[in-house]
Formats: C-alpha cells, structure tokens, sequence
C-alpha cells in the first residue's frame, strides 16, 4: 500500500503491482494475453517519504553486489538481516522504485 497526505487529512490506498520478489519483476504478470516476449526487471533502489505534503523525510534503499543498504542523510547502514532484502520490501512510504532491465 502506499499511503500519501494531502493537507492534513491522509489518504491511504493500495495499487496493485506485478508480483514482486525483489529479484525480478515480470510486467508480463499483469496481462496473461500478452504473447509478447518476457521482459524481467530487477529493483535496484528505492526512495521511501514519511510526513506530510508539505514536510517530511526522504530515505533511500539501495542494492549493492546483492546487498541492500539504508541511506538517511549521510547516515548509510545495511538494511536488515541477511542481504537486507524483506526490509526494504517491507518498508512504508515507497515514493519511487528504481528498477534495471535483464
């Protein structure tokens, strides 16, 4: 889900995205009819807000040679456990994915 403010009253809702492991990504997933190749994409980075409209915080998650890294400020640190993917799945207030093709 991805959840935004306008003004002081927050609006929540959810977008339905292709099925996601963090590995891959097939947008063919969305269209079963698309006899097209198949194109996979992997996420690579992520820009995360928290606040409001008009203030906030920006983080970023990035992947490094399979790790993933927590940015804020010049704060950088690994993003969990593991390889620090089901962090970043998991976190809250996704604003941008960055993805890279196969």
């Amino acid at each position: 889900c991805l959840a935004y403010c306008f003004a002081a009253h927050p609006i929540t809702f959810c977008i339905k995205a292709p099925e996601m492991t963090g590995r891959e990504t097939d947008i063919n997933a969305v269209d079963k009819s698309n006899s097209s190749p198949k194109v996979l994409y992997d996420l690579f980075a992520t820009v995360n807000h928290t606040g409001t409209l008009h203030q906030g915080h920006y983080v970023s998650n990035v992947k490094v040679n399979s790790q993933w890294y927590h940015c804020n400020d010049a704060i950088v640190t690994q993003s969990g456990e593991g390889n620090g993917e089901r962090e970043v799945l998991r976190s809250e207030g996704a604003y941008m994915l960055f993805y890279v093709r196969r």
